[in-house]
């Protein structure tokens, strides 16, 4: 809708779309049902800044829709269903990269990764919704993934959970093993895979990002490139 469009401001950026939680319950502020809110495509500028058909088509409805289609998902299941808060704001962000990811659209991750690596100090695993800390919680959740064999039972069961944040995380990972069982050890292992992926210091998988694949339907790498 040329609804969002008109969100964006000449301040810089622009509103690609959202979820809003408030149309899940009763209410003068709600439209009571499923909806997901995605800008349109307005080559001529004519509502706010220009989105070319082209580019809505490339970027927008492809991996804005899934992303945006995760936060309506998580807080269906997590509040309607399950009657539990809502998950932490940087866990929901990055499931909804995540997803971008797996269905083929990862094209925005890699500039998201490349501001929480140029100085991963300075931001915590799960602390806010910034640009570089969704990078990072991206980066964070692709290797639990990857970990857990690329099971989808792990998105699933962080989705339809009343754990939150790193409880959450630690509950809904899929096969786990002694040494592979606690947050500090999925941090500390994940920490050494981002120094030593494709530096031939070690070929042990739990050391290292797997190698990029590309997506069967769409012809977009799936995956971490570091």
């Amino acid at each position: 809708t040329s609804q969002i469009n008109k969100l964006t401001s000449s301040g810089g950026g622009i509103v690609t779309g959202y979820f809003n939680s408030d149309d899940l319950a009763a209410g003068t502020c709600s439209n009571e049902r499923e909806i997901v809110y995605l800008v349109s495509p307005d080559s001529g500028g004519i509502h706010s800044t220009k989105v070319t058909n082209k580019f809505w088509k490339s970027n927008f409805a492809p991996g804005v829709f899934p992303h945006e289609l995760e936060d309506l998902i998580n807080h269906y299941q997590r509040v309607v269903v399950k009657g539990a808060s809502a998950e932490a704001g940087c866990l929901n962000e990055g499931l909804s990269h995540l997803i971008e990811d797996l269905v083929g659209y990862n094209v925005e991750n890699y500039s998201r990764y490349d501001l929480f690596l140029s100085s991963p100090q300075s931001y915590s695993a799960c602390g806010g919704t910034s640009l570089a800390q969704r990078g990072g919680i991206y980066l964070f959740l692709r290797y639990l993934y990857e970990r857990s064999g690329n099971d989808k039972n792990f998105l699933k069961n962080m989705v339809q959970s009343s754990a939150k944040s790193y409880t959450n995380i630690v509950s809904g990972l899929t096969g786990k093993t002694s040494d592979f069982d606690s947050m500090v050890e999925f941090l500390r292992q994940w920490a050494i895979a981002l120094a030593y992926t494709d530096s031939g210091v070690t070929t042990a998988d739990k050391y290292k990002y797997k190698a990029r694949v590309k997506n069967a339907t769409t012809g977009n790498w799936e995956g971490v490139c570091l």
